[in-house]
């Protein structure tokens, strides 16, 4: 398999298992087995089983990938000082990618019980994981449980060396895989 920058759909390949035979080339020994009729007969003591064939699957990652929280709720508590949530990159981690994100008041009030939020993680190309360092004021008095919101917005392709452009990925799929590759 072989990789490049070229977005395609994901692909797939078949193994097929036949033909039976020894390194050698010798024959196989023979067993003498008895079939449900009662008859005995003499067949090879090694057989190809089932199944004998497999699908490959080749899932494209040549995108930008899907992001999200590694965990969708946390319960933490405010003598933490400061919380890292983890924001996640998968099924595929191409290019400079920009993830907007903000605070939101729940029961919790910004100012009061955090301090409120508002960026952009910038995932480099490969790179899988980033956090958010959420600072949460300890205010040493007894409370109830209270609920604060962090999201994240559209992602954003960031083209290399200019902040704030989008990659053109029509050009780099009307390009030849091998000049890509450069094999």
């Amino acid at each position: 398999v072989l990789d490049d920058d070229v977005f395609e759909d994901d692909e797939h390949f078949y193994i097929r298992i036949s033909n039976l035979r020894r390194k050698d080339g010798k024959p196989f020994a023979e067993i003498e087995v008895e079939g449900e009729d009662g008859k005995k007969t003499m067949q090879a003591n090694c057989q190809l089983g089932t199944p004998h064939m497999a699908t490959i699957m080749i899932l494209d990652d040549d995108h930008g990938g899907i992001f999200g929280f590694a965990d969708t709720e946390a319960e933490i508590v405010e003598s933490v000082g400061a919380y890292e949530l983890k924001v996640q990159r998968s099924s595929g981690a191409r290019g400079l990618v920009g993830i907007p994100y903000s605070t939101e008041d729940g029961t919790a009030k910004e100012g009061q019980h955090y301090e409120a939020q508002e960026g952009e993680l910038m995932f480099e190309n490969e790179e899988t994981s980033k956090t958010i360092s959420l600072a949460i004021t300890d205010e040493e008095s007894y409370e109830k449980n209270l609920i604060m919101y962090v999201s994240i917005g559209e992602p954003r392709h960031v083209a290399e060396g200019k902040a704030g452009e989008g990659v053109d990925y029509a050009k780099i799929d009307a390009k030849r895989p091998e000049d890509l590759t450069g094999k």
